[in-house]
């Protein structure tokens, strides 16, 4: 099955109540009974989801890649054995033969915003959460000391399996490097210690990225998908123009969900696309976020592709490279840019410091 099966985005329409953190360790269904509601956890594929939300206040869209020649994706994907959480589960299907990277089904699932969606949780696939953890955002994102905040870092692993890692401790987005193509790497370095508050961060990622979902909807910074194939350098655009509209990032005090990094046993993108189309098409994307950084000419002209985004005007690019510690004309990090703004101690010592760095591809 394609990589991106269970790629989904969460939308969040209300919460039950600001609930503490829990494990989840076991993945076991709670139902909710009537006289005493309790947190449900919704399980899909290997995305489990435990809200303190009422049954209804939360909806997913699940952008289904797959092959569509093999069979139904009732029997490819299953359904969710509880039919009113299927109910809240919207399915975009698309032949893996047709797909083409994570940008266009993240733009796919950020169409389907409702007028009544009051938050939006973006995942990778392959995510694994705490309980409560939609209460928790919530509540975190009302403490962030911003206007438009909104929480990112990339999150730790957990191995197929196993019980959650007991170590909560937050991760906070950092420069790794430039690579050959001039596309900007992250990595999640982890913190010596939790945080009484949420951490500015320097950079934001796709794959854990919780705002209001007005940010989304009312089309200020719309999500590209024409970047077809463009995996590195996605979170860079991104991140430009989050930041030059006015958003501000930080990381959640704690980690909140987890994400399975091992790639063994399973099929990507990278193995079921046509190799010669996706460098073409990768090369394509990566010339219109460059154009749109002022970092090159236009890309060429295609009759079905659209012209390239630009920024946002509430703040300059250079702004974005300050906060960042970046010279992006350079292709160099700035000194301490590693540290994203913190001392050096702050940051956890010995074994996996380093959650990411670049995906190691």
């Amino acid at each position: 099955i394609f990589e991106y099966v269970a790629r989904v985005e969460i939308f969040v329409r209300w919460f039950w109540r600001c609930d503490v953190l829990q494990d989840d360790d076991d993945a076991k269904r709670v139902r909710r009974r009537e006289d005493e509601p309790k947190p449900a956890v919704v399980r899909a594929e290997r995305l489990v989801v435990g809200t303190s939300a009422p049954a209804g206040r939360i909806r997913a869209c699940v952008v289904q890649q797959y092959d569509c020649e093999a069979g139904a994706d009732d029997a490819l994907v299953g359904r969710l054995k509880d039919p009113d959480v299927e109910k809240r589960v919207e399915r975009v299907r698309v032949d893996f033969r047709d797909a083409a990277g994570p940008c266009p089904a993240r733009a796919a699932a950020l169409a389907r915003l409702g007028d009544d969606d009051d938050y939006v949780l973006q995942i990778d696939s392959h995510a694994r959460f705490r309980r409560n953890w939609d209460a928790y955002l919530i509540r975190t994102l009302g403490e962030c000391p911003a206007r438009t905040p909104i929480l990112t870092a990339y999150p730790a692993g957990y191995h197929a399996g196993s019980a959650l890692p007991k170590d909560h401790r937050p991760t906070l987005l950092v420069p790794s490097k430039f690579d050959e193509h001039g596309a900007l790497r992250l990595k999640g370095r982890r913190l010596a210690a939790i945080p009484k508050t949420p951490t500015p961060s320097p950079l934001w990622c796709a794959g854990f990225s919780f705002s209001r979902a007005a940010l989304w909807r009312e089309g200020a910074v719309p999500y590209d998908g024409s970047l077809r194939h463009l995996f590195f350098g996605e979170e860079l655009i991104q991140a430009a123009r989050l930041f030059t509209s006015g958003c501000d990032f930080f990381a959640p005090p704690e980690q909140v969900l987890f994400h399975l990094w091992e790639r063994g046993g399973r099929r990507t993108i990278f193995q079921d696309a046509d190799a010669g189309t996706r460098a073409s098409d990768a090369a394509r994307s990566r010339a219109a976020i460059f154009f749109a950084l002022g970092l090159g000419p236009a890309p060429p002209s295609s009759s079905s592709a659209p012209p390239p985004r630009g920024l946002g005007s509430k703040r300059p690019l250079a702004a974005f490279e300050a906060a960042a510690r970046i010279d992006l004309a350079a292709r160099t990090l700035l000194p301490d840019a590693e540290d994203g703004g913190l001392a050096p101690g702050a940051f956890a010592r010995g074994g996996l410091e380093d959650v990411l760095a670049g995906l190691g591809l």
